[in-house]
């Protein structure tokens, strides 16, 4: 035998031993890019057709994991009555090939959405992919149904941060026709894993008989997340106001609802419609 056989043979061995080490810490380990999808988004773009609903996510991305929440409004054709916000916890990862996929699990409604597409570049506003929607929806004063099911593609947009003083109109039982809100807001920076993002905030109303200055209290649900603004305030009244509000892409507006827990102004519901000053 030659003398050096051995010392080839074990040679030979440390190099297949490295080789298959490598090859395995290379299929697990995590890929390093998920944090591009970090932040609020509207899915835009080309859909199927002009009556599939638009989604806003808020997704956080971390080690190749990728969680977060959507919200989309949706209702059948031609048919308000079955209109409903739709809620969904995210979870999914980015992919070894440069792609992520995203999927919830089905909520009390049966609804379930998928997302698919190539993973961003650092620094990017705007990425693409496609989305799948499975909806059940149906009014419950009548027998009238239907099943949303779209599939499209999309452009996933940044939602600019909210921040100043959002102002306008407000209408309830107990306001005056011209009564007026006034919301002063700074959305956070940072991203708090699943809840989306934290804001510190100010309520003020004129035109109410009830109250007219809220300030913020920090209870469980204060979020924003996706296009859904959820805030709650302690009103001078001794009432708690919740907030729940949707906002768009350029964060221009704000509309959605006051609802009042306590004082004369108990379970009102007061619509409002506000622009940033």
């Amino acid at each position: 035998m030659c003398p050096h056989a051995g010392f080839f043979r074990t040679i030979a061995v440390f190099a297949l031993i490295a080789s298959i080490s490598i090859l395995l810490s290379s299929c697990g380990a995590p890929t390093p890019h998920a944090e591009r999808l970090n932040g609020n988004w509207q899915l835009t773009g080309d859909p199927v057709a002009s009556t599939e609903p638009a989604i806003s996510v808020v997704l956080y991305g971390s080690g190749g994991q990728i969680s977060g929440t959507a919200v989309a409004v949706v209702q059948c054709a031609n048919e308000p009555t079955t209109r409903r916000m739709i809620n969904l916890q995210l979870n999914g990862q980015e992919n070894l090939d440069g792609t992520y996929t995203v999927a919830s699990a089905t909520d009390g409604y049966g609804d379930v959405l998928n997302l698919n597409g190539p993973m961003p570049h650092s620094g990017q506003q705007s990425w693409s992919g496609s989305y799948s929607l499975y909806a059940p929806l149906s009014d419950p004063t009548t027998a009238l149904t239907c099943l949303l099911k779209p599939t499209a593609s999309f452009q996933a947009v940044a939602i600019t941060p909210l921040s100043g003083t959002y102002s306008g109109p407000i209408s309830g039982n107990n306001l005056s026709p011209d009564a007026t809100m006034a919301l002063q807001i700074t959305q956070a920076t940072t991203l708090t894993g699943m809840a989306g993002y934290g804001a510190t905030a100010s309520l003020s109303v004129t035109g109410s008989s009830c109250f007219k200055t809220g300030s913020q209290v920090l209870a469980d649900g204060t979020a924003i997340s996706g296009d859904s603004i959820t805030l709650h305030f302690k009103m001078d009244d001794g009432s708690q106001v919740d907030f729940y509000g949707l906002t768009n892409a350029s964060a221009g507006k704000i509309a959605g609802t006051l609802v009042v827990d306590g004082g004369k102004c108990l379970y009102d519901n007061d619509p409002f419609s506000l622009g940033q000053q």
